[in-house]
């Protein structure tokens, strides 16, 4: 008897209602929340330095004053060579007007390039961050795992705590400000989740079915911190068109900064991220996203553009753990 095959009725098709892309989340990067975002006019700018010291003075009997004498006068150092250039970081996905007219469901050109080119932008800014300050020659104090300090991955000899606080006494000595935050690369908290020093903290109320796991909440409290930041985010390190390798940006270091939560005047802040206000439409994100036509080639951009530059605008206020773990 002729029967038809399962392969006969049906011709496979696309599914419209799953598909498969491997990009980070957004709360996997931490750039854009370690260092304040300042959005300015121009382009270029000078950003003044007051000369360290002179507000944390005692001047002694220098001030004393005799009846009838002028009081004692003082002053302050500025300097005015310190700069920042928000550069132009851009990025575009080509759509032919024939490649948008034939594609099925679930493909989106105009929302898959809009994906491709944001994060791209992103994992710019976090590998920018990464290269350029979780660095131990930036900051005002720098110490070594093995060299300085037990890493925190030895849990039999280590003592994060105790050298945290260090961090956080030695910013405090040389700028006036306690740091108000810790970012590090997952590895770190990895490590330092497990260190009996941050669960002993909390097992008191523990039980079988509700153990003491170290949250990044707890060791803030612990240490009076606004924010401790985990760098989640990953990228590929290959060429384009080599195989895929995956790579985390960032690694096995800490920085203990401070930052305020909103910039302001006479401010030691470790850092700030200048942002190009009229070139980034406004004062909602460090870049933006513009559709460019192409009318002779028959096709539109999807282009993602920033204009930002990060910079260490007071290294003193920042204390850097360098190969904090293994």
């Amino acid at each position: 008897m002729s029967q038809p095959d399962v392969g006969d009725v049906h011709v496979n098709g696309l599914l419209s209602q799953i598909s498969i892309a491997h990009y980070n989340e957004e709360s996997a990067y931490v750039a854009d929340r370690v260092f304040p975002l300042v959005y300015v006019q121009k382009q270029t700018d000078i950003y003044p330095v007051y000369t360290r010291g002179f507000f944390m003075k005692d001047l002694g009997n220098a001030m004393l004053r005799a009846p009838g004498t002028p009081a004692a006068t003082t002053g302050f150092n500025i300097n005015t060579s310190n700069t920042y250039r928000a550069a132009n970081y851009a990025i575009g996905f080509l759509i032919p007007d024939e490649l948008r007219a034939n594609q099925d469901a679930p493909f989106d050109m105009d929302r898959d390039g809009t994906l491709l080119v944001t994060q791209l932008q992103m994992i710019r800014r976090e590998r920018a961050f990464a290269a350029d300050f979780m660095a131990g020659s930036v900051w005002g104090t720098t110490v070594q795992g093995t060299v300085n300090f037990v890493k925190w991955s030895d849990y039999g000899g280590s003592d994060p705590l105790t050298d945290l606080r260090n961090a956080l006494r030695t910013v405090q000595l040389n700028t006036g400000r306690r740091p108000n935050k810790i970012v590090m690369g997952q590895i770190v908290w990895d490590r330092l989740v497990d260190h009996p020093d941050l669960i002993d903290r909390i097992k008191g109320g523990a039980t079988s079915q509700n153990p003491a796991i170290a949250q990044p909440q707890l060791l803030a409290a612990l240490l009076n911190l606004d924010e401790v930041l985990i760098g989640q985010a990953s990228y590929d390190s290959a060429v384009e068109g080599g195989a895929f390798s995956g790579a985390m940006i960032l690694d096995d270091d800490l920085l203990m900064l401070y930052t305020p939560r909103n910039p302001g005047l006479l401010i030691p802040a470790a850092g700030y991220t200048f942002v190009w206000e009229s070139m980034v439409n406004g004062r909602q994100a460090p870049q933006f996203i513009r559709k460019v036509r192409l009318e002779r080639e028959k096709a539109d951009v999807v282009e993602a553009h920033a204009y930002w530059d990060q910079v260490a605008t007071e290294t003193q206020s920042g204390y850097f753990f360098q190969d904090a773990v293994d």
